[in-house]
């Protein structure tokens, strides 16, 4: 909205025109409602960025019928800023081990990126960042790997989301964008069951063969039990 002063129409010289400053204006548009020139005193306009994965620049002039004008600056900055996954699965993870993954965070806008720490959304699902823990900076066309770890003492399926936020260049209040990142690991257990060999009464000198089974009795189905070697026999612990 602009509107010409004074309030007093004996004195006012009304609107002229409205314009962008062609030389200095760039990925804008300007849009004016319809007005009589010399005989409003108010103007309705709009900007629109024409290509809005691009900077713009807007340099409205406004002049009325006395010749007297003025200016204002309008800007519009692009930032471009994600992971490299849509998601990240820690897989399956067996108690009690823990296991670390990373993920790369990449900065694809012409400008410098000021960032906030990394943080999780629920913080006390298993989940930890190792690094970067502190504010980081990533120059234009650059990437970061961000390093994680999963570790849980209990069976389960573990869900979290990963946050990774702009410091605002325009000041505390400004609202900034951000990028979300989430997060799984399941965690099973495997409970190994061994039967016992009863060779009953065996004559001496002699020899007497049996088997025994070896079983994962592991409430999880994902649980899978591999042997790789065996040793031989040690003393009874009975």
């Amino acid at each position: 909205l602009f509107a010409t002063l004074p309030f007093d129409s004996l004195y006012r010289s009304n609107l002229s025109i409205i314009f962008l400053d062609p030389d200095s204006s760039f990925n804008y548009e300007l849009i004016v409602d319809p007005f009589i020139p010399g005989l409003d005193s108010i103007a309705h306009f709009k900007l629109n960025v024409i290509d809005k994965s691009k900077d713009a620049r807007g340099i409205i002039i406004v002049s009325d019928m006395s010749g007297n004008s003025v200016c204002d600056t309008i800007f519009y900055f692009t930032f471009s800023f994600k992971f490299n996954l849509n998601s990240l699965d820690f897989g399956l993870l067996y108690l009690p081990k823990s296991i670390d993954s990373s993920v790369i965070f990449s900065n694809s806008s012409v400008h410098k990126l000021n960032l906030k720490p990394l943080y999780l959304l629920n913080a006390n699902n298993g989940f930890s960042i190792i690094k970067p823990t502190s504010p980081f900076t990533i120059d234009s066309s650059q990437s970061l790997t961000c390093f994680l770890k999963f570790a849980s003492s209990a069976r389960g399926t573990f869900f979290d989301t990963l946050v990774c936020e702009q410091i605002s260049p325009f000041g505390v209040d400004f609202p900034c964008k951000k990028v979300l990142l989430p997060l799984k690991a399941k965690v099973v257990a495997i409970l190994i069951k061994v039967s016992d060999i009863d060779f009953g009464t065996i004559v001496v000198n002699s020899t007497s063969l049996d088997s025994f089974s070896i079983n994962n009795a592991s409430l999880d189905f994902e649980a899978k039990l591999s042997v790789f070697n065996a040793s031989g026999i040690r003393t009874p612990a009975f």
